[in-house]
């Protein structure tokens, strides 16, 4: 169990049945934020071992391996898998939930994602999210409240979001410490592949680089620039699928820079490379300005 994210004796949470669809890493992590104060959490996963493990660490009160029956009564379903099956997910939804529940996920990218929850039945009331956090070590045993804790999360209008909805997914991100940002789908995918899937990529390009003999020289700075190469695999590819676009630009945005410090060592303008990894420093000041 852990301790409240927030000071009031009665949220809006506090009477809701919540079901979490994935039971990885935010999932997860997520059930153990929300301990006590939701009337009730259930965990959906069709593996057997996070839903053995979830109930033993009491994560959740109940699991299933299938959304199919025995979920009428769930107010607010969070969809925490990766984005390709978020998407198959929101088609199956009007199948699986005849109430009129609210439906948020945790999609890394959210343009695909709010396009098919604004094809739901009116029925259901959509948010699209995506909470700016986690590891680089994706699974249930890695579950760790404290990721969503000061962590921005986006939160997206759809068609089907009603103020209710709005209500309860801001109440919902509060409630786990972290801090809601609206944001058109369209402007958070550009940045966000800017801010988190091209430095995974060089990162993966980065560690594909090394040669295998100089490995014995890994210190901190190869361990720090390589984290997010430990990502998943089918996370990542999910994500790229769902972004291609975006991507592509910020890669060709990230080529340009690498260009130009090639171009500066070659002509050994040591003066103007000064100034442009000194910009780079500054850059990274700004970046870690919240962590001072």
């Amino acid at each position: 169990m852990v301790d409240s994210f927030t000071t009031n004796n009665h949220s809006l949470l506090s009477d809701k049945v919540v079901a979490i669809y994935g039971l990885g890493l935010m999932g997860s992590s997520l059930g153990l934020a929300l301990q006590n104060h939701c009337k009730e959490l259930i965990g959906i996963d069709r593996d057997l071992i996070s839903r053995e493990y979830a109930l033993r660490h009491h994560f959740v009160s109940q699991t299933f391996s299938k959304p199919e029956g025995g979920l009428e009564d769930v107010d607010l379903i969070v969809i925490a898998t990766p984005v390709i099956t978020i998407l198959e997910i929101i088609r199956k939804l009007p199948a699986w939930f005849p109430g009129s529940p609210i439906i948020i996920d945790l999609g890394s990218t959210k343009r695909k994602i709010v396009n098919a929850m604004n094809s739901l039945p009116s029925r259901f009331e959509a948010v699209g999210g995506h909470p700016i956090c986690g590891k680089e070590t994706a699974s249930i045993i890695n579950a760790d409240p404290e990721i969503y804790r000061g962590a921005p999360f986006v939160l997206t209008r759809t068609d089907r979001t009603t103020s209710r909805a709005i209500e309860i997914s801001e109440e919902l991100v509060f409630t786990i410490g972290s801090n809601p940002i609206w944001m058109d789908a369209e402007i958070h995918d550009l940045w966000i592949a800017a801010t988190s899937h091209v430095p995974y990529l060089a990162s993966i390009a980065l560690a594909n680089a090394i040669p295998n003999e100089a490995l014995r020289l890994s210190g901190p700075g190869l361990m720090s620039s390589t984290r997010l190469a430990g990502s998943s695999v089918q996370m990542m590819t999910d994500i790229i699928q769902t972004n291609k676009d975006y991507i592509r630009a910020q890669l060709r945005n990230f080529r340009q820079n690498l260009e130009i410090i090639e171009q500066l060592i070659e002509t050994n303008d040591m003066d103007k490379l000064a100034d442009y990894l000194g910009t780079g420093r500054t850059k990274y000041q700004e970046i870690h300005e919240d962590d001072q």
